[in-house]
């Protein structure tokens, strides 16, 4: 409680966003369970940078509930885009369903920057839905700078579907050097060691 009673005093609206932002990020990294009341507080009466700081903080440690819930929800329908992928973050550990409903809202709008937060987010999105959601992301992005992003979230999802096959296919369809790069690292890190004989026949036709 004398931390948490440290850090408050430490969020003052004339004391510098550095300081502030550095009291959220203090009280992530503590073990103390009252450290949660004080991030709650802080998601209250921060601006959308603390918002954000807090709400990533709360993950974090673990924390859950209502509040964290309704928090992650209110930061979807800000203008701060930082706010918003800690968000979608959020909600994919505590409610994935509101997670992907989310998501496909964002996809169905009109491209925009918003679309490479739900491509980033769907890494941690774990739901039934979430390779046959990216792997259509994965055809309309083809080319693009959103492609690299969408195959670097399918690559945590190896062990489900048709990801492994569709990106071996795509890795043979000569894709921009950047997207090939982000999926042999990726295939590197996270592919089950039972496909490695497969993955590597592809590598040595490209």
């Amino acid at each position: 409680p004398g931390g948490r009673d440290v850090l408050r005093g430490l969020f003052d609206a004339k004391d510098p966003l550095l300081v502030r932002i550095t009291a959220v990020q203090a009280a992530g990294r503590s073990t103390a369970a009252a450290m949660q009341p004080f991030l709650e507080w802080m998601l209250a009466k921060g601006g959308p940078e603390e918002q954000a700081e807090a709400l990533q903080s709360l993950v974090c440690v673990g924390a859950s509930g209502p509040v964290c819930v309704a928090a992650a929800q209110r930061a979807l329908s800000s203008g701060h885009d930082r706010l918003v992928l800690v968000g979608l973050l959020g909600l994919c550990v505590w409610s994935p369903e509101s997670a992907l409903d989310a998501i496909r809202r964002i996809l169905s709008a009109p491209a925009s920057v918003r679309w490479f937060l739900a491509a980033h987010a769907l890494r941690y999105l774990k739901t039934d839905q979430t390779v046959p959601l990216l792997l259509r992301l994965l055809a309309v992005a083809r080319g693009s700078e959103l492609e690299e992003v969408v195959v670097d979230a399918l690559c945590r999802h190896l062990d489900e579907g048709t990801a492994r096959e569709e990106l071996l296919a795509r890795a043979k369809q000569a894709p921009p050097p950047d997207v090939l790069a982000c999926l042999l690292v990726n295939l590197t890190r996270h592919l089950p060691e039972e496909h490695a004989a497969e993955a590597t026949g592809v590598v040595r036709g490209l």
